[in-house]
């Protein structure tokens, strides 16, 4: 299912527009990005038990998240930290921590819920998955990923959930290529292709693990023999043009 939220429009209204938590990542890259599971819900916020600290300097085992401020769009929209999830709920969030009270209840150095306008800011975790709008083409969303592929994601090499980005969401010069991988992966150019270009795959210490000629528009490199890991996707051209991204095969 395809979560949806919304996007500020000016006053005159909203419209409802998914974005991915992938991309709300990209975009926020100042808040702290941290999953863990739900012990309390009240009035004022939630309490989590930290997971994992993705990104952010965050050493408390415990952390409160505060509620924010509830907006208006063509109606009121709660900004209860409670929407992040109930009682033992567990969930991957964005968020900023508060320097700056903004309500009565907010304690400097505490996070506050992330506001959601226009973009996803929280998936859950369930039985073992990464579940919810992570990345990709609302259309065509990637959806569902092993926890610990995810995680593996952010802690290799420290490049974090940008490289899980659609080609709509991060550059048009890549094939369109699903992610993470689990035998084949196919790669579709959108556009026509130059002469010359050459397709190499890299180990993350930069060894070359394939490299072959591009042909056509849509092309498959078995990786059913790679080990499961991080990879790089490079594409060169004879013309000097280089562009890449790193693929996680499971």
């Amino acid at each position: 299912m395809v979560l949806a939220s919304v996007l500020w429009t000016g006053a005159m209204g909203c419209s409802w527009v998914p974005a991915s938590f992938c991309a709300t990542t990209n975009d926020r890259p100042d808040d702290a990005v941290i999953s863990g599971r739900i012990i309390g819900v009240d009035m004022d916020g939630i309490d989590l038990v930290v997971i994992d600290v993705l990104r952010g300097d965050e050493a408390r085992d415990t952390i409160r998240i505060w509620d924010g401020t509830d907006f208006d769009c063509n109606g009121i929209f709660s900004m209860a930290a409670s929407g992040l999830g109930g009682v033992d709920d567990s969930i991957i969030v964005v968020m900023p921590l508060i320097t700056e009270a903004e309500n009565t209840w907010d304690v400097l150095g505490d996070y506050r819920r992330p506001h959601y306008f226009g973009c996803i800011t929280d998936i859950r975790i369930h039985e073992g998955q990464a579940v919810g709008y992570i990345a990709g083409n609302a259309m065509t969303p990637f959806e569902v990923m092993p926890y610990s592929a995810f995680v593996a994601a952010w802690v290799s090499g420290g490049f974090g959930c940008s490289d899980f980005l659609s080609i709509h969401e991060r550059s048009q010069q890549l094939p369109r290529f699903q992610n993470p991988v689990h035998d084949l992966l196919t790669l579709t150019f959108s556009g026509s292709v130059g002469g010359g270009q050459v397709i190499r795959l890299l180990t993350t210490d930069g060894q070359e693990a394939m490299a072959t000629k591009w042909v056509g528009n849509v092309m498959s490199i078995d990786m059913s023999s790679f080990a499961p890991g991080m990879f790089l996707l490079e594409v060169t051209g004879d013309d000097g043009y280089r562009a890449s991204a790193r693929v996680m095969k499971l």
